[in-house]
């Protein structure tokens, strides 16, 4: 992601190693991003309806004034994300922890099924000068982008964090001028320290297992994720 610039510092001792740059970056919304969403979402209304003959989002619901409190408080929770192409916001994602409710204020799920971890996703818009990348599919994917993540290393025990980048492709620089290149890797805001390769990425509120920490800098620390993993060792779990 060209915003997050490339990390050229020297190399660490050891098995923790600096990364290269990447196309898109992606960062918490502000409230001061909030004509940066409305202009999203007004470009999605106007393409659903001349090129999809539906009013999806023509009108505000429930009234302007409601639906500018709901994005503004989105934001003030820091719920919604943007993706930036330098400086030019190109998509947004809003996920949420908390279980939404219906307009009596009630869940709306069974009883039974409230225990149950879950993400709810919305607001999910890609301008259409950046349609066809696959941007989309990127914010939806399993190590989805803004995924509150947590690992326990040597170096830094117990941190947190969020997935920034999936599907990565970065270079690694190794000693002796050597670097390796990887595709498909999952890149998250700043977790580690040198020591610290080989933990175990896992979601936030679920635990489940994410990617492996093998790499990183004060920028980004990068995963190989889960699967990948898995099948190259042949482990079925």
């Amino acid at each position: 992601m060209s915003a997050l610039p490339a990390v050229l510092h020297t190399l660490d001792k050891g098995d923790y190693v600096p990364v290269g740059g990447f196309p898109f970056a992606l960062r918490p919304a502000v409230p001061g991003d909030l004509d940066e969403v409305h202009g999203l979402v007004r470009e999605a209304a106007k393409w659903l309806r001349t090129s999809k003959d539906t009013d999806q989002w023509a009108s505000p619901w429930p009234d302007r004034a409601g639906k500018l409190e709901r994005t503004l408080n989105d934001l003030l929770k820091g719920k919604t994300w943007l993706v930036w192409d330098g400086m030019i916001v190109v998509a947004t994602i809003t996920v949420d922890t908390e279980e939404p409710l219906d307009e009596n204020e009630q869940s709306i799920w069974p009883a039974h099924r409230l225990r149950e971890s879950a993400l709810y996703v919305r607001r999910v818009i890609v301008s259409r000068s950046y349609a066809g990348l696959g941007l989309g599919a990127a914010l939806l994917m399993p190590a989805s982008l803004g995924l509150l993540v947590r690992k326990s290393g040597r170096s830094t025990g117990l941190t947190t964090g969020s997935v920034i980048v999936v599907d990565a492709t970065v270079s690694v620089d190794y000693e002796a001028g050597q670097s390796a290149h990887f595709d498909n890797q999952i890149l998250t805001s700043p977790m580690s320290k040198p020591g610290d390769s080989g933990s175990l990425l896992v979601a936030a509120n679920t635990q489940q297992a994410v990617g492996l920490l093998f790499a990183g800098s004060d920028q980004t620390t990068i995963y190989n994720p889960i699967q990948a993993v898995l099948d190259s060792l042949e482990v079925t779990l």
